[in-house]
């Protein structure tokens, strides 16, 4: 994939590139003005690949950070982009806060249930901090389902995720230590009628 370093601020303590921190335990409004706007400069590159779901929401770890989004990769088989705490974090665990991917689905494409499998643990090492949560089918409207993986602690770190398929093609969208409602309420934001 082509390798591309665009960030776009997000967040902060107000509105910064269209983007508003809200008492809520929202990062971003749900305004899709807004969210357009602030991934405005990547849509040039995303338009040269797959149709591109971005969420109009995405948790807040509650931190009160800047953050910025980064496209990290886009071709003709799908993007990634991800949200962190520093220009142009490449989504190394130390400042990803989110992640949003979309994909051309191959035939070797897993089912949706092995599409992320957890990290495990080094022989004779202990146990991985995770989630109490357990993976699960989700319903995300629109007729879609989908499928909610919980967060590890592993190396490398695995966000809690929402994967879905709509098509010929793959989305997800990831919080890093998220929980299940807060994600899958960020896939149902990405996911237009």
């Amino acid at each position: 994939m082509l390798r591309l370093k665009h960030w776009v601020v997000l967040g902060g303590l107000g509105a910064v590139m269209g983007v508003a921190t809200a008492a809520a335990a929202q990062l971003l409004s749900p305004n899709m003005a807004d969210v357009e706007a602030m991934f405005a400069p990547l849509l040039p590159e995303l338009k040269q690949t797959i149709p591109v779901h971005l969420p109009t929401y995405i948790p807040d770890p509650g931190d009160n950070s800047r953050y910025y989004a980064t496209l990290e990769s886009a071709d003709r088989q799908g993007y990634y982009i991800v949200i962190g705490t520093v220009p142009g974090c490449d989504g190394s665990d130390f400042c990803r806060v989110a992640e949003v991917k979309g994909e051309r689905v191959t035939p070797n494409t897993p089912p949706l249930y092995l599409a992320d499998p957890a990290p495990t643990p080094a022989p004779g090492a202990p146990p991985l901090a995770h989630s109490p949560e357990k993976p699960a089918p989700v319903n995300l409207g629109h007729g879609l389902h989908g499928y909610f993986f919980p967060w590890v602690a592993g190396n490398p770190y695995r966000d809690a995720a929402v994967i879905w398929q709509q098509g010929k093609y793959r989305y997800q969208v990831g919080a890093k230590a998220g929980v299940r409602a807060e994600v899958v309420h960020m896939a149902e934001s990405a996911i237009q009628p």
